[in-house]
């Protein structure tokens, strides 16, 4: 075998172990990589009615659009107790990318907008290197999928209808995933000083969040069989069983996540500088 074909076959061997690490570690170089460095752009230039035009992983995904949905505030904890947070929505069919948040004194919160970004072009990433048009191989997946995140959304639902939705959303593993790469970039941020932080820094995070909300379904759930079976049948078209396996795989994959974010966090931040001197490559 000549040099040239070493070389090449130790390029596609290093791609395939490269493939391996990143599904083990759950965190994609790619991703991580094009998110820090829109997620600096984006703090750099916003302004109200800004928006970004990026051709994500080599132009293989076409041109994505990203706009801003931010209202300004004085100070972040008033921001928080009047909003939830940042929120991401990817629209596939018209490559946009819609960014729900806000800004303190016209400035971007650079860990908000980073776990939010770092989430949505993870959905991106998967789709593309899936080579499908779709995370969903049947339609009455999608169909559950599209009614969870309706239920986990809707203001006008009780607690349980909610948590419930919650849980059945991010039973899903591609939600997961981002989920998860969207703390590690959300961490990758924050000002820690010793190692433990980062276990504390996570409950701040949009996962832990959507993590508690899983935690009270899943005690719903076990709890309160006939009112579970009602919202499972009349929601979903599903039994009982069928909701109670669901939320219970949906805890453990999203304890999974979270802690997943937070050991990968653990060995790549930066202790002697405060994360100054992070490795993004």
């Amino acid at each position: 075998m000549d040099t040239f074909r070493k070389v090449l076959n130790e390029k596609r061997e290093y791609k395939c172990l490269e493939g391996v690490i990143e599904e083990e570690l759950g965190i994609s170089n790619e991703v991580k990589i094009l998110a820090q460095r829109l997620t600096n752009k984006i703090v750099n230039e916003y302004a109200p009615g800004y928006i970004l035009k990026v051709t994500p992983f080599s132009g293989k995904c076409g041109e994505y659009t990203i706009s801003f949905s931010l209202k300004d505030y004085p100070k972040r904890g008033m921001a928080l107790a009047e909003s939830s947070g940042y929120k991401g929505v990817t629209y596939f069919n018209t490559r946009e990318i819609m960014i729900f948040g806000y800004t303190i004194n016209g400035k971007v919160p650079e860990d908000e907008l980073a776990e939010v970004l770092q989430h949505e072009l993870k959905h991106i990433f998967d789709l593309y290197k899936s080579n499908r048009n779709g995370f969903f191989k049947r339609n009455d997946d999608g169909r559950i999928y599209r009614a969870a995140a309706k239920e986990a959304t809707n203001q006008k639902n009780s607690f349980e209808q909610m948590a419930i939705g919650y849980a059945i959303y991010l039973s899903h593993d591609f939600e997961s995933q981002a989920f998860e790469s969207g703390t590690y970039a959300y961490l990758m941020k924050q000002n820690l000083h010793f190692i433990g932080d980062e276990a504390e820094a996570v409950k701040n995070s949009m996962y832990y969040k959507r993590l508690l909300y899983v935690r009270y379904a899943y005690d719903f759930v076990n709890e309160n069989k006939e009112e579970a079976e009602d919202i499972a049948k009349a929601v979903y078209g599903k039994s009982y069983n069928w909701l109670k396996r669901t939320v219970s795989a949906s805890l453990k994959m999203t304890r999974r996540q979270i802690g997943r974010a937070v050991a990968k966090v653990r060995n790549d931040y930066d202790w002697t500088h405060g994360g100054n001197s992070s490795v993004w490559v």
